[in-house]
């Protein structure tokens, strides 16, 4: 929770504005790209410097490949394709390459931690002098554990929310106008920081409006522990019960025109 303060996360969000400014000071007017490439890459890089203080700049693509490829596996153990891990297939072949780049890059950053002479107050530092009731410490392999969750939690999720925002925004004239007069209002030419959020009241209604629609994480499911009735249903211990947001978003007993991309329904006018 320490990492996680008020002032931790004004902290966080300097460093958020500084790795955005140096992604677009790259960009040129016409030029192609492909924007969830640079999102992933930019968030990445906000996740690796403030919750472990590494710089993985140059690392982007091989850390991106093998948690893209956790996550397929993750959604393939959903389902029957599971029983195929076992075998010498390219895509498992594929995955434990990954895999051992991804554990490399990660013990390589707990390694120069734990050889610091540098004290730092990140949330790697918390983890590796956090102490269990009967005095033990985190293994590397648990620590490995919570960076790699902390990772993916922090990465790929909002890398999405970004890449479904500029989208909307792309075929949404009006409302991207909308936004950059909120933003030459509000910030005029200089990096946003915490204190301005109550201000940028359109821009969080974007977001809020774009995470509705696409949802980065559109499905949570759990097994139940025991057997159970939810809503009339037998569900016996062991099954995976999943529940979609994606679809209770869309549903119009919860939300007034549902498909279309309306901000404003975040401020009741709608």
């Amino acid at each position: 929770q320490p990492a996680f303060h008020r002032d931790r996360i004004a902290n966080y969000a300097h460093l958020m504005a500084d790795f955005s400014d140096q992604m677009t000071d790259r960009w040129r007017d016409g030029q192609t790209m492909d924007i969830h490439e640079e999102m992933m890459a930019l968030t990445l890089q906000i996740v690796a410097r403030a919750l472990f203080g590494a710089d993985v700049s140059d690392k982007t693509e091989i850390v991106g490949r093998a948690l893209d490829s956790a996550l397929q596996r993750f959604t393939e153990r959903m389902s029957l394709m599971r029983l195929l891990d076992r075998f010498p297939l390219p895509r498992n072949v594929r995955f434990r390459q990954r895999q051992r780049e991804l554990d490399g890059i990660i013990y390589g950053i707990i390694e120069s931690r734990r050889n610091s002479e540098t004290e730092s107050d990140d949330l790697l530092s918390m983890l590796l002098h956090a102490q269990d009731t009967d005095g033990s410490q985190m293994s590397n392999q648990q620590l490995h554990d919570e960076v790699i969750t902390l990772f993916l939690a922090g990465h790929e999720t909002t890398a999405i929310a970004l890449s479904w925002t500029w989208m909307l925004l792309a075929q949404h004239p009006e409302a991207e106008a909308k936004l950059h007069d909120e933003l030459d209002r509000v910030l005029g030419s200089r990096p946003p920081t915490l204190a301005d959020l109550p201000n940028l009241r359109w821009t969080e209604m974007v977001v809020k409006e774009s995470m509705r629609l696409y949802p980065p994480a559109w499905r949570v499911g759990r097994q139940a522990a025991e057997d159970c009735t939810i809503g009339g249903f037998q569900i016996p211990k062991g099954m995976q019960v999943v529940a979609s947001q994606w679809v209770i978003h869309r549903d119009p007993r919860w939300y007034h025109r549902p498909d279309d991309f309306l901000p404003q329904r975040w401020d009741g006018d709608l």
